[in-house]
C-alpha cells in the first residue's frame, strides 16, 4: 500500500452541530494520516461554523460554506473540491472506527480492478447508543466480499442496497469516468444508483467489520411518492436494452416481493402520519389488492384516540411483512 497517497475525507453536513464533533474526532484520530479532510457546510443555521473552526487551527480541516443550501448537489461539490486519489464520503453524524480509512485505502491499493469499497457498522440512536448490527447473511464475518457484474446486480435485487453510503470510498478518477451523483433525477437513492453505474464497469469490496456507528434518525421525511426510488433506480436499468445481457437472466421475484412489502409499509405509515393525503393513499393500496377505504372513511369523520391506537396497529402489521420474506 502507497503510504502517501493523499485520501481526501469528504463531510458535507447540514445542521448537524449536536453531533458533529464526535464525527470529526473519529477522523482526527483515524490511523491512516495522509488525509485531507474536507466539511462542506450547506448554509446550516446552527453552531457548525463555529464548532469547525476549532478543528481548522488545530488539524487543518478545510471548511467550506455555501451561502444558500444547494440540496444533495453538496455531494457532488464535496467530490469535486477533492484532491486526494480516493474520496471517501462520510455523514457528519457518524462515529468512525479508527482504521477505516486505512482498512478502505488499503483495498483500493492492493486491487486495482476495485472501483469502491464499503465496511459494514452498528446502528446507533441520539444517544450513541448500539441498536443494532447491519449484517448480510451472504457474507462471512470479517470476510472482504467483493460484488461483480455476475454476482452483484442478483444481490441488489435481493436484499436492495444494502451497501452502508456513509463509508464509501472510491477512485477519483472513477467519478471523472462514469460522473458523480445523479441528484436531479433521483431524490433519495442518487447514491444506489452511482454504485449500480460503477458496477458495470469495476468491482465492489464490502469489509465486513462494523466500522462505522451509523446514526439512526427516527423521524424521516418521505420524499417519494408510493416506494422508496431506489426501485425506480432499478426500474432504469432493467428497462435499458443498453444493460439488456446483463438483467435479461436475473431473478426478479425478491424484488418484487420486497417492492410490494415496502409500498404496503409507505402507504400504512403515511396514511397514519399525514390524513390529508388519505385519498391518495388509499388509491396506492387498492392498487396493489389491498381495500382500506372503510378506514379512510373512519379516519375522516372520527380521527379519535380509538382511532390513532388502530393505526398504530396497522404500522406494527406492516413492519411484519418485512418478516415473510426470507433472504
Amino acid at each position: 500500500m502507497k503510504e502517501n497517497l493523499l485520501v481526501s475525507v469528504c463531510i458535507p453536513t447540514f445542521n448537524r452541530f449536536k453531533y458533529l464533533k464526535k464525527t470529526l474526532d473519529s477522523i482526527v484520530k483515524q490511523t491512516y494520516k495522509n488525509l485531507e479532510i474536507i466539511v462542506l457546510d450547506n448554509a446550516s443555521t446552527d453552531n457548525t461554523e463555529e464548532l469547525v473552526q476549532e478543528y481548522i487551527i488545530k488539524y487543518g480541516i478545510k471548511y467550506f460554506r455555501n451561502p444558500v443550501n444547494i440540496g444533495a448537489e453538496n455531494w457532488n461539490k464535496c467530490v469535486d473540491l477533492a484532491s486526494g486519489e480516493y474520496i471517501a464520503l462520510y455523514h457528519s453524524d457518524d462515529i468512525y472506527d479508527s482504521q477505516i480509512v486505512e482498512k478502505e485505502t488499503k483495498v483500493l491499493s492492493n486491487n486495482k480492478d476495485i472501483g469502491a469499497v464499503f465496511t459494514s457498522g452498528y446502528h446507533i440512536n441520539k444517544n450513541d447508543r448500539i441498536v443494532n448490527r447491519s449484517k448480510l447473511s451472504f457474507i462471512k464475518e470479517n470476510e472482504i466480499y467483493y460484488l461483480d457484474n455476475r454476482n452483484g446486480f442478483q444481490k441488489f435485487l435481493d436484499f436492495g442496497c444494502f451497501l452502508i453510503c456513509p463509508t464509501s470510498m472510491i477512485r477519483k478518477e472513477i467519478y471523472k469516468e462514469i460522473g458523480n451523483f445523479n441528484c436531479s433525477k433521483y431524490k433519495q437513492a442518487f447514491d444506489f444508483d452511482l454504485w449500480i453505474r460503477i458496477l458495470l464497469k469495476y468491482k465492489i469490496a464490502i469489509i465486513n467489520e462494523p466500522l462505522v456507528k451509523y446514526r439512526i434518525h427516527p423521524k424521516f421525511a418521505y420524499e417519494f411518492d408510493d416506494e422508496p426510488d431506489g426501485y425506480k433506480v432499478i426500474d432504469n436499468y432493467i428497462n435499458n436494452k443498453e444493460y439488456f445481457d446483463i438483467f435479461k437472466n436475473l431473478n426478479l421475484v425478491k424484488f418484487n416481493e420486497r417492492r410490494k412489502a415496502d409500498r404496503f409499509k409507505f402507504a400504512v405509515r403515511l396514511f397514519c402520519e399525514n390524513p390529508d393525503k388519505s385519498l391518495n393513499i388509499i388509491k396506492t393500496l387498492n392498487k396493489y389488492g389491498i381495500k382500506y377505504k372503510i378506514i379512510y372513511i373512519l379516519f375522516k369523520a372520527l380521527k379519535t384516540k380509538i382511532l390513532y391506537l388502530f393505526s398504530k396497529l396497522l404500522i406494527s402489521t406492516s413492519l411484519k411483512l418485512d418478516r415473510l420474506i426470507k433472504y
